[in-house]
């Protein structure tokens, strides 16, 4: 997800969990990954969670997502 960053506007932030694997490794599959820079989150950008926010339907919740993740960088 993004949320509001002062300097460039947006900021890219990865919301994982225990299944997704370490911060570390993940970090390691970012920067070794084809993307370009901008679409790499900085290594503080990594939030680990115990659970993704869900909708009543089973489908992620985007905008709760994305509280989470503002909540947790401010």
């Amino acid at each position: 997800t993004a949320v509001p960053d002062a300097k460039k506007g947006e900021k890219l932030v990865v919301v994982y969990t225990d299944e997704a694997g370490e911060s570390a490794e993940l970090k390691r599959i970012s920067n070794e990954s084809n993307l370009p820079n901008l679409w790499r989150p900085q290594p503080d950008s990594f939030i680990k969670v115990d659970a993704l926010p869900l909708l009543g339907s089973g489908k992620l919740d985007l905008r709760g997502l994305r509280q989470l993740a503002e909540s947790a960088i401010a």
